[in-house]
């Protein structure tokens, strides 16, 4: 997927581009609100390649990309489990406790 340069500065509301997809792992994310961020005024520079939009000023994340990476993790964590390491996850949100 070609990735498009995004002016952070306007309102896009192309979601409905990424909810058309039929990956039943992207929906799923959607679902779960993977794909939103900050506030746009609270955005670090550093973020841009990921950035898929803005929505009521909430930056969206690339949701391919994100799939893409945590399956990198997921990959890297198993490897690291079968070489007897242990994992240690720490969530701040009440969302989280449950993990």
């Amino acid at each position: 997927m070609e990735k498009t340069k995004i002016n952070l500065k306007e309102e896009t509301t192309n979601i409905s581009e990424i909810e058309a997809v039929e990956d039943k792992e992207i929906e799923k994310m959607l679902k779960a609100g993977l794909h939103f961020g900050h506030r746009k005024d609270k955005k670090n520079s550093k973020i841009e390649p990921f950035i898929y939009g803005i929505r009521n000023n909430i930056l969206l994340i690339d949701i391919f990309q994100t799939k893409e990476y945590l399956q990198k993790a997921i990959e890297y964590l198993q490897q690291k489990k079968k070489e007897g390491a242990v994992i240690l996850f720490v969530g701040t949100k009440i969302t989280a406790r449950e993990m």
